[in-house]
């Protein structure tokens, strides 16, 4: 509820490679059929991952549509590249205005995986969003987990958040795991908070390999 210009991103169980040159492949909907766009996006996927082609179809479109200032909700099997989907937004090359993207995690394996797995990557700048950070050193990405922002929201982390969003800074938040959402102790007023991010005043990207597409 309360969701306005959403788009979902979905992909099937076994998702083909795709260059975005593919002239077999559906184009995306909209401003995310830009040509321009598509050749930003695998320029920055060929300078940060060093691939050439995105997993499929679906990732791509996941990407173009992080780069556009819309709410998401992507659905992507376990393995089909979700999280270097929204973090390929952030980079240097299609983030030169350096946003601060905001990740949201259930747990703090998840967490600590994102941050050791991607921070050495060219063109990203991912660092753990604590009650230390401040606006002076913050990076492109910041990932913290859900208790710091969603169980309290006057926690410091909400209050850099909306510093942040205040100096319009602040480029997007994703909620990854999003499914998990409903399953926490306090699922309730989890999902309640979740839905308050969008008062923050940027896009919000909801990232899940089980909520139903229906």
């Amino acid at each position: 509820a309360g969701w306005g210009s959403a788009t979902q991103s979905h992909t099937h169980h076994n998702p083909s490679p795709y260059r975005a040159d593919d002239p077999l492949c559906h184009s995306p909907p909209n401003s995310i059929n830009d040509h321009e766009q598509r050749d930003r996006a695998l320029y920055a996927l060929k300078h940060v991952t060093g691939a050439d082609s995105f997993k499929s179809v679906e990732q791509h479109r996941l990407v173009l549509s992080a780069m556009e200032p819309v709410d998401i909700i992507g659905i992507l099997p376990t393995g089909a590249g979700k999280t270097i989907a929204y973090l390929l937004p952030t980079s240097s090359s299609l983030n030169p205005e350096k946003k601060v993207t905001i990740v949201a995690v259930p747990y703090l394996p998840i967490r600590d995986g994102i941050i050791r797995q991607y921070h050495h990557l060219p063109g990203l700048s991912i660092a753990e969003l604590s009650e230390h950070t401040t606006i002076a050193d913050c990076p492109s990405v910041l990932v913290t987990t859900f208790d710091k922002i969603l169980y309290n929201p006057q926690s410091p982390c909400c209050r850099l958040i909306g510093h942040l969003s205040a100096r319009g800074r602040l480029a997007r938040i994703v909620i990854d795991e999003a499914h998990t959402l409903a399953t926490q102790q306090r699922w309730r007023t989890t999902l309640q908070v979740a839905g308050d991010m969008r008062l923050f005043g940027c896009p919000v990207t909801l990232v899940s390999a089980t909520i139903s597409k229906n």
